[in-house]
């Protein structure tokens, strides 16, 4: 982790919506903007998501599948490295990769990536992703005691946070997400670029045949042996069992584990009828007039 980071001159766990939104508005580093512009090559693979979609599981897959099941890792960001914020982990981006594809991951729309590559784009529930989101960063960035997942919601999922950007062109910031403008962007892509979007509950389903799409469209000739080797160690209890070896160490801060059950509707027993309403009604603004689904169920209905 780099002293400049910004972590360290707040004051984490947040116990309050100023302090995290003070976390969400910390600007990109120097080197998170080199990251961002260096030179891709055509057959590179960016996991493109937004966080708390099962970005860990679908690197999992995919260093699988380029390594024949390779797990002598440190930590699987060490293999597929985070574009824009491995820096905080001691991980340059630019490092040789001993397996092709490479790989990267990033939570960035396709409007700040680097152009030229491949990309997989995954997709979630957003009322499933806010919940998997304040549960993991309530490890250590922020106090779930002092701060609810109402408010939480309020900062993260539901601001309009485009709005309050200065400069249009500007990168957003590593952690000013906004779940309906990375889901438009990566969707209108696909006319730009060679983007696969997969649905988190498709491979909560059926996973198999999702890792022959994944395979496919990697480039990878895989055989059935392959296909069943990634498929098992992408399975939950192979992951559980090697879960340090998925969870993010940052210096100060308690280790961050990403492998969880990650069950397709848990939102439903944690979140009130009104915020998930709320939900509901922000992607009836941001997603309908432009994709036309009334909802994340419609929308997912008609991809394979």
């Amino acid at each position: 982790m780099t002293e400049n980071s910004g972590l360290r001159s707040l004051a984490l766990p947040a116990k309050d919506a100023e302090t995290f939104n003070a976390y969400l508005h910390l600007p990109f580093e120097p080197i998170a903007l080199e990251m961002m512009q260096m030179p891709v090559n055509a057959d590179d693979v960016f996991i493109a998501t937004f966080p708390k979609s099962g970005t860990t599981w679908m690197q999992q897959i995919c260093h699988g599948l380029r390594s024949a099941g390779d797990m002598s890792f440190k930590e699987v960001s060490w293999v597929a490295p985070w574009l824009e914020r491995g820096h905080m982990f001691g991980i340059d981006s630019r490092i040789t990769q001993h397996y092709a594809p490479r790989l990267f991951k990033t939570h960035l729309p396709y409007t700040q990536i680097n152009k030229g590559a491949r990309y997989i784009h995954f997709i979630r529930d957003p009322k499933d992703a806010l919940v998997s989101f304040y549960n993991f960063l309530s490890h250590g960035l922020i106090d779930p005691h002092a701060l609810s997942i109402e408010t939480f919601a309020e900062c993260w999922l539901l601001a309009d946070q485009l709005a309050e950007r200065s400069d249009p062109l500007a990168p957003f910031g590593p952690y000013l997400y906004n779940y309906w403008q990375h889901l438009l962007d990566w969707w209108a892509a696909r006319a730009q670029a060679p983007v696969l979007t997969l649905v988190y509950e498709h491979l909560r389903r059926d996973l198999a045949p999702q890792v022959a799409r994944v395979a496919d469209f990697m480039g990878i000739a895989a055989d059935a042996a392959l296909l069943e080797l990634a498929t098992r160690q992408a399975g939950f209890e192979f992951m559980a069992a090697h879960k340090d070896q998925f969870s993010d160490e940052i210096i100060g801060i308690p280790r961050l584990h990403k492998v969880v059950r990650g069950e397709v509707g848990a939102h439903r027993q944690l979140l009130s009828p009104a915020l998930a309403a709320r939900i509901d009604a922000a992607w009836r603004h941001y997603v309908t007039p432009v994709m036309g689904a009334a909802g994340y169920e419609e929308f997912i209905a008609v991809l394979p």
